[in-house]
């Protein structure tokens, strides 16, 4: 297969998303096809679902089949055997409990630090860069240099700047999504935010947050959800009565009238996207989602227009303006997730009156001449504040009308190199605030200050990327190629990140025999082979006609970097690179892909992989294959093998009921529990180091935790790593690292066990105060510093913000101006001449 033969199949599967729950928007999670009989449907109730509705017609990209191959992956680990879907605090409950119960307190990890990705450089073949999701974006009306932006599982970033900086105090929650941030109209530090992913369900809700500090800190905003999984999508607060209060959900309307301290459902039925008033009058209310409903009377009751608009069908979003609060504009999609129609009142909102039905101003295409579009998933309208006529709708790209939506001009297209402004494909959110629009979109944050004419991205520094997997350099320290959600895959060279191709990066690869050679995947299987540190990519799938799982497992030879090994539904191995493939099994498992692949590095006859809780072995590179089955309740999620005895593997199992952790000495034939003092964590990975007493280290949904043969216990391995699922770890031993991917918050690197004492370096002492501080941040060194001395500080997505040097030794006490710097989370790193330390400062504004 040829680069252009790839990049076809890899646009064609670009626009992807997954759900954690009830999203009554997909066209399969209604009747005739979801036959649940409770409120929130089996996972196989929802996979018999989407299967009934697409039955066997072919694929078409931006329909649904994608987005729900991504859920499915997602999920079948959590929901296997029988069905049942996670609370939304499941493993955050379970992992509080697990840190409160752990007795080894003597032992602990140094401090994890960011790795990124935080900012991009484009690269040759890369033709959709960006940050990661952003669900909804908010300017404090009191200070217009003041951004809010909400993601699906990175959680709340604010800016004091206008988004040329960003930091977050949002890591430690208990759970990451997050889709609406509403500002008290009288006080800026008073901040409601609502949980869960609105339009992917990445993350489940638990209700609403507050903070009363800006930002600074988090306790509960009074709506609570702890065992069903329910978002919040927009929060509204009455401008004139700031005790009224209204958070849409995806099961309705609740309602406030104390300021947020109890709530009560005001209206019940399809869920609800967004809320606004009447401009001028907060009297007449109005939301969107399945249907337009509108209040009449400040938001105690709530009617459906099942007369002159769409009404359960796609999904509707609307939008209103100041300089004509009697009109109200809706955009449709249909069943279809394509153009529907846009849709003008001029009586607030009890009339709609069709304003155009085409062109598709939905899809990819820059004359909207294509059927393309996943409404439910990517939509979002703007008015004018001071012009009623010019109207902006977002979903593939940025369109725009100048006569009230009866013509359309595309404004943005979603690949780099087109002929008109970038932004990143997959818009969430688009709104007016002055006369500036901002955009929240599967790349981050954008704005234009004059209505279309240029874009600006201010998405540096956004810490939220979406990783799946990462390939790491055996022979260098700052060399990493990793896939993630949206932005496709993406190379760390020397402390930059190049986007070197696009759809959904999945597992990287770098060769340790040359590291101008890396392989990316993307996903369903596809394979891309680059000879020139990813500038050009060539097609390099085993057979162009395979599918793969949504993340295929790809591995490297221990010791020869031209011999590579993939996971389809059958074993394949490559001796010359990935221009041939042969395979090394028939079909494992009967038709279905298969999940984890490590090929023994004291054996290379030896392989293991996995299908859900069946283990397949080889010890004679696939001439004879043996299935072991080390627990039929529990889904196989990560396998490590010793590196000198090709006998002895470890397994983490997951399931709805619990998670284990499995040892074998004979190959997988027999398995020993050694989960010891684990609960159900989310188990997603596990890593072996050599030389270590068989350290283990294990990713979970909610970060790390380690044990070794010395200990009776395992102990979280996760200091100051965000509250974030890893999805995969790579031990990195010429930097004595760990490095992990996680779903939300980027990269990470922290240490291994016996390089703790060099990462948390108790040679090179120096103490910061205050702590957390305001303006001045003063650093004392110890007597034993090497000059000269660096000081750096980082943000919590690896940006340096500020640095320092002393070069003599009569000069132990510096100071670092941090006053203009965001309220959050910083890294201060000292390094001399013989060592590193860091340390965690907490940056505020009063």
């Amino acid at each position: 297969m040829n680069i252009r033969t790839a990049l076809v199949a890899a646009l064609g599967l670009i626009l992807v998303v997954g759900l954690t729950g009830p999203v009554t928007a997909q066209p399969w999670m209604k009747g005739p096809y979801l036959k649940s009989k409770g409120e929130t449907p089996n996972y196989y109730e929802i996979c018999d679902a989407f299967y009934g509705w697409w039955g066997d017609q072919p694929y078409e990209r931006s329909k649904g089949y994608k987005p729900f191959k991504r859920w499915e992956y997602r999920m079948a680990p959590k929901c296997f055997p029988d069905g049942v879907i996670p609370s939304p605090t499941k493993y955050s409950d379970a992992y509080q409990q697990f840190k409160s119960s752990v007795k080894t307190k003597e032992l602990r990890s140094a401090q994890w630090t960011p790795m990124g990705l935080d900012y991009w450089i484009n690269g040759l073949s890369g033709y959709n860069p960006g940050n990661g999701r952003i669900n909804a974006v908010t300017v404090d009306p009191h200070h217009p240099n003041v951004i809010y932006a909400a993601a699906p599982s990175g959680g709340i970033w604010k800016s004091i700047d206008g988004g040329f900086t960003w930091n977050t105090t949002y890591d430690t929650m208990r759970v990451m999504g997050t889709s609406a941030i509403a500002i008290h109209p009288n006080d800026p530090n008073t901040i409601f935010v609502g949980t869960g992913d609105r339009d992917s369900w990445d993350t489940p809700g638990i209700g609403i947050l507050k903070s009363t500090d800006g930002g600074t800190s988090w306790k509960s905003g009074g709506l609570v959800f702890n065992l069903m999984a329910r978002n919040i999508n927009k929060i509204l607060i009455n401008p004139l009565d700031p005790n009224a209060m209204f958070a849409a959900a995806s099961n309705g309307i609740y309602r406030s009238v104390n300021g947020g301290i109890s709530w009560s459902m005001c209206y019940t039925g399809s869920g609800v996207n967004d809320l606004k008033y009447c401009p001028g009058d907060p009297n007449i209310m109005y939301g969107s989602g399945e249907s337009f409903v509108r209040s009449v009377n400040g938001g105690a009751t709530f009617a459906k227009n099942t007369t002159t608009l769409p009404s359960g069908t796609g999904r509707l979003e609307f939008d209103v303006t100041a300089d004509n609060p009697d009109v109200v504009y809706v955009v449709a999609g249909n069943d279809n997730s394509t153009f529907e129609g846009v849709y003008r009142s001029t009586d607030q909102g009890a009339t709609f009156v069709q304003q155009s039905n085409s062109p598709n101003i939905l899809g990819y295409s820059d004359i909207g001449d294509d059927d393309s579009g996943q409404a439910w998933y990517d939509l979002a309208i703007a008015v004018s504040p001071t012009d009623e006529n010019e109207v902006w709708v977002g979903g593939i790209n940025m369109w725009k009308s100048t006569d009230a939506g009866i013509n359309w001009t595309v404004n943005t297209m979603w690949y780099t190199d087109s002929p008109y402004n970038y932004i990143h494909c997959d818009i969430h959110s688009v709104n007016f605030y002055g006369d500036t629009l901002y955009v929240g979109s599967d790349g981050g944050v954008f704005y234009t200050p004059n209505h279309g004419t240029t874009w600006r991205d201010i998405s540096t520094g956004l810490g939220i990327s979406q990783f799946y997997r990462l390939g790491c350099s055996r022979n260098s320290n700052d060399h990493i190629a990793a896939g993630a959600q949206d932005i496709g895959s993406n190379v760390y060279l020397d402390g930059t990140w190049t986007h070197v191709f696009g759809a959904d990066g999945m597992e990287a690869l770098i060769s340790h025999g040359d590291e101008n050679t890396l392989f990316v995947t993307y996903q369903g299987g596809g394979l891309l082979r680059s000879e020139d540190g990813g500038e050009t990519f060539e097609g390099a799938k085993p057979v162009d006609s395979i599918d793969g799982g949504w993340v295929t497992p790809y591995v490297q030879h221990p010791i020869d970097p031209m011999i590579l090994y993939a996971g389809y539904k059958e074993v394949w191995k490559t001796i010359d690179g990935g221009y041939s493939w042969f395979p090394l099994s028939t079909d494992l498992c009967g038709g279905a892909n298969l999940d984890q692949l490590v090929v023994a590095a004291s054996d290379d006859h030896t392989i293991y992989t996995s299908n859900d809780e069946i283990l397949y072995v080889t010890h004679d590179e696939g001439v004879s294959w043996n299935s072991y089955t080390p627990n039929g309740s529990m889904s196989i999620t990560g396998i490590a093998v010793d590196e000198y005895n090709a006998q002895r593997l470890w397994l983490t199992c997951t399931s709805s009921g619990s998670d284990r952790v499995y040892y074998s000495s004979d190959g997988g034939q027999t398995f020993s529990d050694i989960s010891k003092n684990l609960s159900s964590l989310g188990f997603n990975c596990i890593v072996w180091q050599k030389n270590a007493n068989d350290a283990l280290y294990v990713g979970t949904e909610t970060g790390i935790v380690y044990t070794d043969s010395t200990m009776t216990e395992w102990v979280p391995w996760d200091t100051d790593l965000p509250n974030v699922p890893v999805s995969e770890l790579e031990i990195h031993y010429l930097s004595g690292t760990l490095r992990a991917a996680t779903f939300g918050r980027g990269i990470w690197k922290g240490p291994l066990i016996n390089t703790v004492g060099i990462a948390e370096n108790n040679t090179l002492q120096f103490d910061v105060f205050p702590n957390p501080a305001q303006e001045i941040l003063n650093i004392r060194l110890g007597d034993e510093a090497a000059f000269p001395v660096d000081l750096r500080l980082f943000t919590v997505s690896g940006a340096l913000v500020r640095t320092l040097t002393l070069s003599q030794a009569s000069i132990r006490d510096a100071s670092m101006n941090v006053n203009g710097l965001a309220a959050g989370t910083y890294y201060l790193r000292v390094a001399d001449q013989n060592s590193i330390a860091f340390k965690k400062i907490m940056i505020v504004n009063f």
